[in-house]
């Protein structure tokens, strides 16, 4: 049969009964305080102040995309980036601290997957060698295009002018009204 004890009854400093004290207490988090963080890939507010970084030193890389039509993408990339970096931070602590052999799996699959959604916006921006190369030569092959097209509208428009004076000319020798 289980044996039951009473609780004796202690008096808290608000007057309400509890059980004793045990003797600690701790200070209450200011606000603003990172002491829950393990490595802040998971907090929006570290994760968007390291991709602040991030952008920054991006767009002093590839000046392109400061346009507008990039920003999305660019912030993509920021934070994609910037969890990646974390992470991989992480990681390399723990493994200094704990042995590579340590570091949980899932801590490792985290990181994989936003190096590999950095990698993709990285691509998608034009900002990796093999996209850099792409997108000279797509820009190269449209202002090509693009002097295509203006060389044969001029060429055209000076064959319809020719054939506009060649048209007034036969109009003119055909015309019976000048015979007088």
């Amino acid at each position: 049969m289980a044996e039951t004890h009473d609780l004796e009854p202690m008096t808290r400093k608000d007057g309400s009964q509890g059980l004793p004290a045990r003797g600690y207490s701790w200070e209450p988090f200011e606000s603003g305080n990172f002491a829950h963080l393990r490595h802040g890939a998971d907090s929006p507010r570290v994760v968007e102040q390291v991709a602040r970084i991030v952008s920054a030193e991006v767009t002093e890389q590839a000046p392109w995309i400061v346009e507008p039509i990039f920003a999305d993408a660019l912030m993509r990339y920021c934070r994609a980036e910037a969890r990646a970096k974390l992470l991989s931070d992480h990681i390399f602590r723990l493994a200094d601290e704990q042995g590579t052999g340590k570091v949980p799996g899932r801590l490792w699959e985290s990181a994989v997957a936003s190096d590999n959604a950095a990698s993709r916006a990285a691509t998608e921006l034009g900002i990796t060698p093999l996209a850099r190369a792409r997108l000279a030569a797509l820009t190269t092959s449209a202002e090509a295009g693009q002097a295509s097209l203006a060389d044969l509208q001029r060429r055209g428009a000076e064959i319809a002018a020719r054939r506009a004076a060649e048209l007034a000319k036969q109009a003119d020798q055909d015309d019976p009204s000048d015979s007088d």
